[in-house]
């Protein structure tokens, strides 16, 4: 299949490739503004590609930094994007739990 289509085994390593560089720019980056973004940016792509664990652990990641820099615009986003991530992996008792501990 691979050399039926290289363009398109090409453009998703490139894709791959462009991901990567951007969750490693959005662990050392220090402007909050840019790290936010980046993380919205890449929980959105692997929400897309139904990668829940990935999801929950930028969701969590998100979560650390917005409430670090007091943003309760934010808040709200990062946690219904970690229940949404517990729902979609079966983790019934964590979202009980966390939503208990709310």
């Amino acid at each position: 299949m691979t050399q039926m289509f290289p363009e398109i085994v090409n453009s998703v390593k490139k894709l791959k490739n462009a991901v990567n560089i951007y969750r490693a720019l959005a662990e050392r980056v220090r402007d909050y503004e840019l790290r936010k973004s980046l993380y919205k940016f890449l929980i959105q792509y692997y929400i897309d590609d139904g990668n829940y664990v990935e999801t929950l652990t930028l969701a969590k990641k998100l979560y650390v930094i917005v409430q670090n820099n007091f943003d309760i615009e934010e808040s709200p986003y990062a946690i219904d994007i970690i229940l949404y991530s517990l729902a979609k992996l079966g983790q019934i008792k964590k979202i009980e739990k966390l939503v208990s501990d709310k």
